[in-house]
């Protein structure tokens, strides 16, 4: 919750927290569209409102009251004493994660990023996702403002993402996929369409793999020896739930474990698929970030 005095006379409120704050007015906007900020203890509901000098602003986020009334699942605590995810990078404003996956069966209910954050005394503002069963660079905002910024340099298209993939087959040449894809008759599972948002993802061969006598590579345990793959180097432009996944299964091409579209291959027990968040990078407030984490499987 921030808590500004104001210290001048006959102004707008909202050019008044934009200059105190360095936020644009639009996200003022939507602060009072959220009813996130109050003025003398009275929820503001219009932007243009003057304030004086003496009054009391407050600015809050619905975040915060989440992270105040949040209980930790009381089985899931020894689960995540337990869980160590590796901190890439961290600064007053955001976090990026080597995220894992984390295997769900070890306790009653299933535990969450969001809440192993909370439970390491962080206090973590999502931006976007992985797939549960897709590994590597997760960044998580650290502050309101900053998730807001984060989240709009991902709608404009801002953000860098690249990744590995392991898939089923060799392929031939390498590929950009321009393809929109939606729901089927089951909501949790995409296919191409020929209607609606486009969805690009460019996908470049790295070499042709035979795994023919590794059964285990690190926490992966295959049931059989694999063999007629292909590493590809996998760069999505926009962000569509199951983009990478949707596009290379339509190509004919499954990432290796993901069963769920198409793979004939199981790795311990559907918990996991060779899809990896390898790079992610992005320019805020004037300084680039950029992030990287490789996994043991790429690199075979």
């Amino acid at each position: 919750m921030n808590k500004i005095i104001v210290d001048q006379e006959n102004i707008r409120i909202d050019k008044f927290i934009s200059q105190k704050l360095n936020l644009s007015r639009t996200m003022v906007q939507e602060y009072i569209e959220k009813r996130l900020i109050k003025i003398n203890n009275v929820v503001l509901t219009k932007a243009n409102k003057i304030v004086k000098q003496g009054d009391v602003i407050e600015i809050g986020s619905a975040q915060e009251d989440k992270f105040e009334n949040f209980e930790i699942e009381k089985q899931n605590i020894k689960f995540y004493q337990n869980l160590y995810i590796p901190i890439i990078y961290e600064d007053e404003n955001i976090i990026c994660l080597n995220k894992p996956v984390i295997n769900v069966n070890k306790v009653g209910k299933q535990p969450s990023l969001f809440e192993y954050l909370l439970f390491i005394g962080k206090k973590p503002y999502l931006v976007h996702r992985l797939d549960k069963q897709t590994t590597g660079c997760l960044v998580v905002a650290k502050n309101y403002k900053t998730a807001y910024k984060i989240s709009n340099l991902f709608k404009e298209r801002k953000v860098k993402k690249k990744y590995f993939a392991i898939v089923e087959g060799r392929l031939k040449d390498n590929v950009i996929i321009e393809a929109p894809i939606y729901h089927t008759k089951n909501p949790l599972k995409k296919q191409v369409v020929s209607f609606g948002k486009g969805a690009k993802t460019i996908i470049k061969i790295e070499k042709y793999l035979n795994i023919e006598n590794i059964q285990c590579l690190g926490e992966i345990s295959f049931k059989k020896p694999i063999k007629d793959l292909t590493l590809l180097d996998i760069e999505i432009v926009t962000g569509r739930t199951h983009q990478i996944r949707v596009h290379l299964s339509n190509l004919g091409f499954p990432i290796v474990g993901d069963t769920k579209y198409g793979s004939s291959i199981d790795i311990n027990n559907g918990q996991y698929f060779l899809l990896h968040s390898y790079f992610i990078s992005f320019e805020l407030d004037g300084k680039d970030y950029s992030f990287k984490s490789l996994p043991q499987w790429a690199q075979l």
